[in-house]
């Protein structure tokens, strides 16, 4: 025992007589430390409990014993304290407010001058280090910890303004199938802290709260190992705060806790205490009464916990004179009650309850999986596995077919079969028993290692450690994977069990390459270990795959999750393991475009779940908003959107308005409104999905970034300017103030410099990325940000050298080698493009514009067949892609297949819901240099479909007014043209249409003005433009002008021409300079 642990024991003793007893039991002939445990008893009596008086309700005054410096207004690190809420001898907690990096309000707990001894603090920041390594729903996280300017340690956690489950349920007056659907929550929550290598050791009512999130009651598991972190162990006087009572008792109490030496504590003294819970919820008091606990001496209260046997539930309900207000509280009449609870949740508590931990439930999933059988009215394990239970259980499912038995037929059957199970019952149950515990065994010694090993990996990130405070979460990753390769020779289990650990961690963090050989070695281990066909090797693979997804290697990633879910069906494994494989091969197949197979697989998850009984289950929620983006591509926006409000719902009742999984079903949701062009409803959903992500992850996230883009999209399709303005100011803004914390942060500072790119201020945002190279030019990121730049702005030359310095130092990024390809492309040295087109498709091809890009540069060289196939597979792989459509059907026509031309140009122009792509399509249409592409009334048609929705948009107003002149609509056509001049400003290619136009309506002095002042602007601004010189052309040869009155500039090369239009409003088939004949006047 070391020092902590009889200090634990010590300070639960009454009186100075059992202390010293103790004492010289503990200490032996160590006088040193028999002191030191002595000081320590007197500090905590001193000190008292760290909240041993309620929190107050919010607004009314606190009695404060001691005066304390920090107040409403103070502001430690980045939290600005709001309101106290509580206070004991140890600690004052208050609600307070973070500003930066995120906006959040949490709770705050100030640690009192005798608590912050150098042993405490540093377990309870290792604790909290590892509890943040958990992401669940369902449990509430310790966010963040430090010490103030006087050198007080605070901790930080997510506040929870919740009441106690069980004060929950009897408020409510839910039912037991409403406790019990709580219940296996909290279950879940409990069995992912326990796969962290967390211990909880304090679950009780009041440290499992219940809050509504859109009406639906969520429980959160709060302060996960602050007992263990605090060493308090036997003692009433745990650390928790909420709005209401404190609480703290022995009631849930393992037997295994209730001894002098707790050294021998693993995961199933939590599954005791959730089986006492779950007791409380049932019968309404606990197993062993409190009042007859705290009145017993302290040798026999533990005797108590560690001998004597409860009664059942339903015996317990029975005896008690409050079994009428019991009932009520429950919504239901007692004798009714006593009936529901007899037998088979007798059971179920009862197993949990067991003395022997062996006897157990393995696991809080398996006891979770239990609660779910019964109410799917299946057997449970509990019981015993009699042939006459089974009988009566499958006759409850089918009421009807087996109505009409005989009676006397049936008791013969069951006569027979109970008398032959009764034979081997006995043989099966010690089998059982056997199996069991062995696999407890390894559990336990998993979860103990790992906690262990966690502890000592995390408290180097102590107070007093010379760290720092500046000290990562990633510096701390990497310290312990070198501490981790020689700490568990022999023991595979545990070493793959934390590999996977820090694996997914990195991942989390962004980090794949460093996931990368943990995840790896974990499949080995347990590969070697388990054997190939083993449940733990298809999680492994999951998440070997999800590393493999995230870093764009998504073949693998398709491979490794179809080995799982392979494994998990033969093995019939039916929980959410299995839910997570189909989920994980969703994504993939749809990243990678298949997507018919990819909602096929959605189709058998969901069948699954219902199989399972795991339809309302959170992966359940996941799959359903992914399988959004499918039914968008299917063409069923309308079908998308059904699904996608009902994926939101099933999010905000499991997870809560604020988990990340709700943000990724609103952000779907916005995707099914956007398709209908319902932009409106998804700027909203797109706004609320960034404040979701906002309070999870910080602006360079890639969570944030989709988001914003999609934000994005959507003002620009509703042509709000000032919003996009406030957008890209707000998003540079945060990245400051997140950058005046992390100055050092070199991947922050690139994700603020995009932001400033896409703000607009590419000056800004060159100067910036330069310097970044200059610290570092190893960084390929800051190569391809400034790239981007340079591309943006139309210098394709300096963008390709960029994006060259970024493939030389990650060659490996398909993102690279396409945005080099697009600048050959625009530079018209097409094998060039072609080759680094090819390249990026064989790292990922998945993204439809490399292969429609290809297919420019391959019809560019005249290779039409090669450029068809690209065309088609940019199609099969976005069939939505209208630039794919748009460029086969330019194709088609190039090679006279006019049918073929005529049906893809229509697809083309139906799927251009953007005003910029109508634009675009509509001015190719209208002014094509070959007159048997052109078009007129769908350019009119397309045109003013995107002036409706960018009516400030004087380039749209031009291309209207160019289709309707084409049309034949020539006093439309010079009201469009005008507004365009309104909009834009003095410009040749408004004027000479307008001097079209007038020609056409006989007002041909009119027409001669505008011509002149064409010519003059075009030679004196843009005389190599040749868009402009094919329109002089037009008009000269409309207006009957000679060469000699109206001199064109000597015609340019090709290559010539290319790198001087710097206009946007040009499509690749625009840049023929021969003149047009004009259209017929009517």
């Amino acid at each position: 025992m070391n020092e902590l642990d009889i200090f634990s024991a010590a300070v639960e003793l009454k009186t100075p007589e059992d202390r010293d007893q103790y004492l010289d039991q503990a200490c032996g002939d160590n006088p040193a430390l028999r002191q030191r445990i002595v000081s320590l008893l007197r500090s905590s009596n001193e000190a008292g409990s760290f909240i041993e008086s309620p929190a107050q309700d919010v607004g009314t005054s606190i009695t404060i014993d001691r005066p304390i410096a920090e107040g409403p207004g103070t502001v430690i690190g980045p939290y600005k304290l709001l309101q106290q809420i509580g206070e004991g001898g140890m600690g004052v907690v208050f609600m307070a407010e973070q500003a930066v990096p995120l906006q959040r309000t949490v709770a705050l707990k100030i640690i009192k001058p005798g608590m912050d001894t150098r042993q405490v603090i540093a377990r309870f920041e290792a604790e909290r280090q590892a509890v943040a390594m958990m992401d669940h729903p369902n449990i509430a996280k310790v966010l963040d910890a430090g010490t103030t300017d006087s050198g007080r340690p605070y901790f930080v956690m997510e506040l929870v303004k919740g009441i106690p489950i069980t004060k929950y349920c009897d408020e409510k007056h839910l039912p037991l199938r409403a406790r019990l659907e709580l219940f296996t929550q909290v279950c879940q929550a409990v069995q992912h802290a326990h796969q962290k290598g967390i211990i909880h050791r304090d679950i009780k009512p009041t440290n499992v709260l219940v809050a509504e999130y859109d009406n639906h009651p969520i429980p959160k598991v709060i302060d996960f190992g602050v007992a263990k972190a605090t060493a308090q162990k036997l003692t009433e006087r745990t650390m928790f705060t909420e709005f209401g009572q404190v609480i703290g008792t022995v009631e849930y109490m393992s037997p295994e806790q209730a001894k002098f030496n707790q050294l021998d504590i693993d995961t199933r003294s939590d599954i005791y205490s959730l089986g006492v819970l779950l007791y409380e919820l049932l019968a309404g008091s606990t197993p062993f009464e409190g009042k007859r606990l705290h009145e017993a001496a302290f040798d026999e209260m533990l005797r108590i916990i560690r001998e004597e046997e409860p009664p059942k539930p339903s015996t317990r309900l029975s005896a008690t004179d409050q079994l009428a207000s019991i009932a009520a509280s429950r919504g239901s009449e007692p004798k009714k009650l006593c009936g529901l609870i007899a037998g088979e949740l007798d059971w179920v508590a009862m197993k949990a309850l067991e003395k022997d931990r062996n006897r157990r439930f393995e696991t809080a999933s398996a006891f979770a999986a239990d609660i779910q059988r019964y109410l799917d009215d299946e057997p449970v394990q509990a019981c015993p596995p009699s042939a006459a239970y089974r009988l009566r259980k499958f006759a409850r499912r089918n009421k009807a077919p087996l109505a009409a038995m005989a009676a006397v037929a049936l008791a013969l059957v069951l006569g027979l079969i109970v008398s032959a199970a009764g034979f081997v019952q006995a043989n099966r149950e010690r089998k059982l028993a056997q199996e069991n515990e062995a696999r407890a065994r390894i559990e336990a010694a998993k979860a103990t290692a790992a906690s262990d090993f966690l502890e000592e990996m995390l408290s180097s990130a102590n107070p007093d450690s010379s760290k720092g405070a500046a000290y990562t979460v990633r510096q701390l990753l990497d310290e312990s994977s070198l501490r981790l390769r020689d700490q568990f020779n022999g023991e595979p289990e545990v070493e793959a069990a934390i590999r996977a650990a820090i694996g997914n961690a990195y991942r989390r963090l962004g980090l794949m390459e460093k996931a990368e050989p943990h995840l790896q070695k974990a499949i080995e281990l347990r590969q070697h270990f388990l054997g190939s066909d083993h449940p733990d090797v298809a999680q492994s693979l999951i998440d070997h795959s999800f590393n493999g997804f995230e870093s764009g290697s998504l073949a693998a990633a398709e491979t490794e999750s179809r080995q799982a879910l392979a494994i998990l069906q033969r093995r019939n494994v039916k929980d959410e393991r299995t839910l997570r494989a189909f989920s994980m091969l969703i994504l993939i197949l749809r990243e990678q475009r298949k997507l018919v197979e990819a909602e096929a697989t959605g189709d058998q998850a969901l069948a699954f779940a219902n199989e399972a009984g795991l339809r309302d289950h959170r992966e359940v929620a996941m799959i359903l908003h992914n399988l959004v983006p499918l039914k968008i591509e299917a063409g069923d926006a309308a079908g998308a959107e059904r699904l996608a409000v009902k994926a939101v719902a099933m999010n905000r009742r499991l997870n809560g308005n604020e988990h990340p999984e709700t943000g990724w079903a609103v952000f779907h949701l916005g995707v099914a409104y956007a398709a209908q062009e319902k932009n409106d409803e998804a700027e909203k959903s797109f706004r609320e999905t960034l404040t979701i992500f906002r309070k999870q992850y910080d602006e360079s996230h890639e969570s944030v970034i989709r988001t914003t883009q999609a934000l994005q999209q959507v003002l620009t399709v509703k042509a709000d300017n000032a919003g996009l303005a406030a957008l890209s100011a707000d998003r540079a803004a945060r990245f400051s103030k997140a950058l005046e914390l992390h100055a050092d942060d070199l991947n922050l500072r690139i994700g603020f410099l995009n932001s400033l790119r896409e703000g607009g201020d590419l000056d800004g945002a060159l100067a910036q990325f330069s310097k970044v190279i200059a610290v570092n030019p190893n960084m390929a990121d800051a190569w391809g940000g400034r790239g981007q730049c340079y591309l943006t702005k139309g210098e394709f030359a300096s963008a390709a050298e960029d994006f060259s310095q970024a493939i030389t130092l990650n060659p490996q990024n398909s993102w690279y080698w396409h945005e080099r390809a697009y600048c050959y492309l625009m530079l018209g040295q097409h094998e060039k493009s072609i080759s680094d087109h090819s390249k990026s498709i064989e790292l990922s091809d998945q993204d439809a514009g490399q292969r429609l890009r290809r297919g420019h540069s391959y019809r560019a060289l005249g290779q039409l067949q090669k450029a068809e196939e690209d065309y088609s597979r940019a199609i099969e792989l976005n069939p939505r892609h209208w630039e794919s459509w748009y460029g086969r059907a330019q194709l088609y026509h190039q090679q006279h297949e006019s049918e073929k031309a005529q049906h893809d140009l229509a697809n083309a122009a139906k799927l251009a819901s953007d005003p910029g792509a109508q634009n675009e399509i509509a001015w190719s249409l209208a002014t094509d240099s070959d007159p048997s592409w052109r078009n007129p009334k769908l350019a009119v048609e397309l045109a003013e479909r995107a002036i409706a929705a960018r009516p400030d948009d004087g380039m749209i107003w031009n291309t209207v007014g160019a289709a309707r002149y084409r049309n034949g609509q020539w006093k439309a056509a010079i009201h469009a043209l005008e507004k365009s001049l309104e909009l834009q400003g003095d410009n040749g290619l408004d004027w000479f249409f307008l001097a079209m136009c007038h020609w056409q309506l006989g007002e041909k002095d009119v027409a001669r003005k505008w011509y002149d002042q064409a010519v003059a602007w075009t030679d004196k601004n843009q005389p190599n433009d040749a868009q402009l010189r094919r329109f002089r052309a037009h008009a000269a040869e409309l207006l009957v002008i000679s060469q000699l009155e109206s001199p064109l500039q000597p015609e340019l090369t090709p290559d010539q021409a290319a790198s001087a239009n710097d206009s946007t409003n040009v499509s690749p088939a625009t840049t023929d300079p021969e003149p047009e004949t004009p259209n017929p006047k009517p």
